[in-house]
């Protein structure tokens, strides 16, 4: 770790991560983001000391096997909200579906920490991109469910269909719903 530039949370944030605040308090309200579509292999022979770091389990317990460098992300920002906290990211949803993500699933399923699972399914979001997304709500509370919204088309009205996935929503178009933690297991 000394040979990496890392980022000191609490030095950078000072203000959000106040030892005086409450444990509850510290942290960030919302989180944002874009998590890297990279595998830990494209990243191992120029960051080599990085790798050892994300495979070290007394710092990340979901890295397992070949995985993308999106999962050790998602876990750490997870620590970075506060109890009332929110974290959305857009994101491959290639985790989901491969052995890889299975440790993220667990500790997601565990916590009942995703409120809300946004799948573009095989639509394609990132002009010039080929590559399958979803969008990951999470929060530190534990969800009774999770509010899933299946998007088939993302068409000209994408902001439209996005302010309709907290109704209930059945359409060749898109589908949304509250649904159970076994919605992490389907493909």
């Amino acid at each position: 770790i000394e040979d990496l530039q890392v980022f000191h949370w609490g030095a950078e944030f000072s203000r959000v991560f106040d030892p005086e605040k409450s444990s509850s308090e510290r942290g960030f309200d919302v989180i944002v983001g874009n998590p890297p579509y990279v595998s830990i292999q494209e990243v191992r022979p120029e960051q080599p000391k990085l790798v050892e770091l994300l495979d070290d389990l007394k710092y990340y317990e979901t890295p397992y096997y070949k995985y993308d460098i999106a999962i050790p992300f998602v876990e750490r920002t997870q620590e970075l909200m506060n109890q009332k906290g929110q974290l959305g990211f857009i994101m491959t949803k290639k985790w989901l579906k491969t052995r890889y993500g299975q440790k993220l699933k667990k500790k997601l399923k565990e916590e009942r920490s995703v409120s809300k699972v946004i799948d573009f399914t095989d639509q394609q979001v990132f002009k010039g991109v080929t590559t399958y997304t979803i969008i990951l709500f999470l929060n530190k509370k534990q969800n009774d469910f999770i509010r899933y919204a299946r998007i088939n088309e993302i068409g000209d009205n994408l902001r439209d269909k996005l302010a309709k996935v907290d109704q209930d929503i059945d359409t060749e178009e898109m589908k949304a719903f509250d649904s159970t933690y076994k919605t992490l297991d389907e493909d």
